[in-house]
């Protein structure tokens, strides 16, 4: 039986330390990090925003 290929996501999390920014990785199908913001957001709207912007191209899903 072949094993279902897990796809692409991005997750957005809230840095604990420093100034509470939102950020968002891009983790691969294998689980590796290919992707991540280079910047923090005040807002958890902006950051999605911007990762949907990043990520039009590619078929990826949101997560979190």
């Amino acid at each position: 039986m072949a094993k279902m290929k897990r796809p692409d996501y991005i997750e957005v999390w809230r840095q604990e330390l420093g100034a509470g920014d939102w950020l968002w990785t891009r983790w691969s199908a294998n689980g590796r990090i290919v992707g991540a913001s280079i910047e923090g957001y005040r807002s958890r709207k902006r950051c999605v925003e911007n990762a949907k912007r990043v990520m039009q191209a590619c078929e990826v899903k949101v997560v979190k």
